[in-house]
């Protein structure tokens, strides 16, 4: 039976991977993030350990002990967490120390190293989950206005030069506006900052230049979709990288509340 590693993060998509792990006959060792990872990550993992997030030697020897060679980091962790420095062991705290930032990609690539220095590879975020990405060209739901086509043009510049910055991968526009930008809060919650401006906002989430497979993907799904409407959001643009959860049920509720989902 095949192996495999796990860093689970919060969201469905770790649970997803493990369902699909399950079905290919993997053997799969998790280490599941607390305070971020689903409970039933440990139910459906062949060894699972708690790990709470500044304990990254303990997270590694896991790995080593289960002789775990290949691994994966799904799921999305508020990297916020990690100010509380008091709560990170000597190697997380050491390795923080000497960053010039802590930005999302560095961050990540600087924890994957450690995994990597130890003979541990990360395989791309997307294994055993191509299922999960749309095509460029796809559109759902209504067609789009000329001034929602512009909007989305200009949400897309915005948030590729956002995400050129690591900084976020999302943008809300309306007539030209630019209400609301994404930073450490997440996706959902900068909708929900632009929908107290106005309704009938254009989000748009790409993907970073040159994105790590390895981590952080963008991801989209039903909750997503739920944030829209209640925002009174019109249209969802993403990029063709995004993993979208329950792709039909995520096109049929965009049908059915009347929401344009695009991807570009």
């Amino acid at each position: 039976m095949k192996k495999i590693g796990l860093i689970a993060g919060n969201g469905k998509l770790p649970l997803v991977f493990l369902e699909r792990a399950r079905r290919e006959d993997y053997r799969v060792y998790t280490l599941a993030l607390k305070g971020e990872a689903d409970r039933r990550v440990s139910s459906l993992s062949t060894r699972c350990l708690p790990l709470p997030i500044g304990n990254l030697q303990r997270g590694i020897n896991f790995f080593l002990g289960n002789d775990v060679e290949e691994a994966v980091m799904i799921g999305q962790v508020r990297h916020h967490r990690l100010l509380r420095k008091e709560r990170l062991d000597p190697l997380l705290a050491d390795l923080l120390a000497g960053l010039p930032d802590w930005r999302t990609g560095t961050l990540l690539q600087a924890l994957i190293r450690q995994f990597v220095d130890r003979g541990i590879h990360f395989l791309p975020s997307t294994f055993l989950l191509d299922e999960l990405l749309l095509p460029a060209g796809c559109h759902y739901g209504p067609t789009l206005t000329r001034r929602e086509e512009l909007d989305l043009i200009l949400g897309r510049q915005v948030a590729e030069a956002l995400a050129l910055l690591d900084v976020g991968l999302t943008a809300v526009v309306k007539d030209g506006i630019v209400l609301a930008l994404e930073a450490i809060e997440g996706t959902d919650r900068t909708i929900r900052r632009a929908g107290r401006f106005t309704r009938g906002a254009v989000v748009v989430k790409v993907s970073r230049p040159n994105q790590d497979m390895r981590f952080d993907l963008p991801v989209v799904g039903p909750r997503t979709i739920r944030t829209l409407q209640n925002s009174d959001g019109r249209v969802l643009g993403i990029s063709s990288g995004t993993l979208v959860l329950e792709k039909e049920k995520v096109a049929a509720r965009a049908e059915a509340l009347g929401i344009s989902l695009v991807t570009f």
